[in-house]
């Protein structure tokens, strides 16, 4: 029930971020928007930021399990990753519209992150942070353009400078 209710939420919260700035939603609007009480807003959420990172945390936990080494190749696992995150691109844009991408640019991070870290052995430690860096700040402006650029011509650009950084 708390996760449906955080859902409706959600969404209703995203709708109107679509149609106006965070600062010209009220409370009101939005639980009236999402067939809530004003109660059930106030048990749930403290703010819209928070929000904005319950539906950020929810996303990114639910990444896919890429990067099995076993099951798929790292320009698999690149792909499937930029897919997952075009498959959420009319929320991340409703975030770049009204310029809270700051928002996402920390949970992407850990993940790919996370992700270079299970090929740990192609990388030494500084490294390591080097690539996670250069891999958010590329993806993160993929995400800022609008996903301009499909998902094979980004995972080209990263696999081509993985590669070359590696062969150094």
């Amino acid at each position: 029930m708390v996760e449906s209710v955080k859902k409706y939420i959600s969404e209703a919260f995203f709708i109107l971020l679509e149609r106006k700035e965070i600062s010209k939603i009220t409370i009101n609007e939005l639980i009236k928007k999402a067939g809530v009480c004003k109660a059930s807003f106030y048990r749930n959420f403290t703010s819209y930021e928070e929000i904005i990172n319950d539906y950020l945390s929810s996303f990114f936990s639910n990444f896919p399990l890429l990067f099995s080494q076993d099951s798929f190749t790292m320009r698999e696992n690149v792909k499937e990753m930029l897919l997952y995150l075009f498959s959420q691109r009319k929320k991340i844009n409703i975030l770049n519209k009204r310029n809270l991408l700051y928002y996402v640019e920390p949970y992407l991070f850990e993940k790919v992150n996370y992700y270079i870290n299970t090929y740990k052995e192609f990388f030494n430690v500084g490294n390591i942070i080097f690539f996670s860096g250069g891999i958010t700040a590329l993806v993160f402006n993929w995400i800022k353009e609008s996903f301009k650029g499909s998902s094979d011509e980004l995972t080209s650009a990263l696999i081509i400078s993985v590669k070359k950084n590696l062969d150094r």
